[in-house]
């Protein structure tokens, strides 16, 4: 049955993949501009009237729980830029009782300094920080409105509370990709997995070729200082492979959207800020479920439609890397979608 209240049969996708995560945008304003998310200093914002409420938010992810999702992630833009964001995180917190496991948020870093403790108090288990150098005038420079040092206290609070923290750095040719020593280093220093990110096309962003590095190749410059050592995999679905870097002991991971996809695997839906329902981050399908909520539609008339999205769920994203490869120019941006 259809019936949130009641039995409900699982989220699959016409290729046998589960949905059990949901990635939720809760803004899509941000106090940094990073070059390959958020180019332009003149972006507009969408007008507040268009965001979910947290109301909405909380309604659509108890029925995705109901539905079997068992991780929520919170992200935008910059999640803790929007007003009272731990009242959100409080009430997602509530839904453990009906079979929620992981609550976890993407931030870069910016404030929180002010919030970690709370966070971890308030439910996230889990909170990945996104620093692409550990130089502060690069910082400064790939992110224009940024503060390293302001970053790394940030991260300092994290590590200081119950949460699992994991820096992400997106690798960028001729940019950070000399600093993966760098970044083995405070790994092993601070005992936080640091995981490279190849550099992906949204509409919008300064993706090419020139600035693709691949996880193989950074791999094979680590190799030929240190011995790498593959970790176990948390679950099936996981995006990234992590290594033990022996005989330092840090850990290193790599998330190749690219060069090694892991759609066969990939059991996420993406929610933007003004509700859309993404089954794809590469895909410009989308149902915008705000507009159903304020239409009116009951919590059955929702699964139909969230189960309608997931069966429309690609199969794999195109190969970025074909020479016939065209990067989209009027899908939604990145900050626009949600990381």
């Amino acid at each position: 049955m259809n019936e949130v209240g009641g039995a409900v049969s699982a989220l699959t996708d016409m290729f046998g993949r589960t949905v059990k995560n949901l990635r939720i945008s809760v803004t899509d304003r941000c106090n940094l501009r990073c070059h390959y998310c958020m180019p332009n200093l003149k972006i507009k914002f969408m007008d507040k009237s268009r965001l979910l409420t947290f109301e909405e938010i909380y309604r659509i992810a108890r029925i995705f729980v109901k539905l079997g999702v068992e991780t929520i992630r919170l992200t935008g833009g910059e999640p803790l830029v929007r007003n009272d964001v731990l009242t959100l995180v409080r009430m997602l917190n509530d839904l453990r009782d009906l079979g929620l496991k992981k609550l976890k948020m993407t931030t870069n870093g910016m404030l929180l300094e002010k919030f970690a403790y709370t966070l971890a108090e308030n439910g996230i288990n889990q909170i990945n920080i996104s620093l692409d150098t550990l130089n502060a005038e690069k910082f400064k420079r790939i992110t224009q409105l940024g503060d390293f040092d302001t970053v790394f206290a940030g991260i300092m609070a994290a590590l200081d509370t119950k949460m699992k923290v994991k820096i992400n750095a997106v690798a960028i040719r001729g940019f950070n990709d000399s600093e993966i020593f760098d970044f083995i280093k405070f790994s092993a220093k601070y005992n936080v997995t640091v995981r490279f990110i190849e550099l992906m096309p949204f509409s919008g962003n300064f993706w090419d070729r020139d600035r693709f590095i691949s996880k193989a190749e950074l791999l094979q410059r680590i190799q030929q200082k240190y011995d790498v050592v593959p970790l176990p995999q948390e679950d099936p679905s996981q995006t990234s492979t992590v290594y033990k870097v022996e005989p330092i002991g840090g850990k290193i991971g790599f998330i190749a959207s690219v060069t090694e996809s892991f759609c066969s695997t990939c059991n996420r839906l993406r929610l933007t800020a003004e509700g859309f329902l993404r089954p794809c981050l590469h895909s410009s399908i989308e149902v915008s479920l705000r507009d159903h909520l304020r239409n009116g539609a009951t919590d059955e008339q929702l699964i139909d439609i969230i189960r309608e999205i997931v069966m429309k769920k690609p199969q794999a994203h195109e190969d970025f890397l074909h020479p016939l490869y065209v990067k989209p120019q009027k899908d939604r941006p990145m900050i626009k979608i949600g990381g």
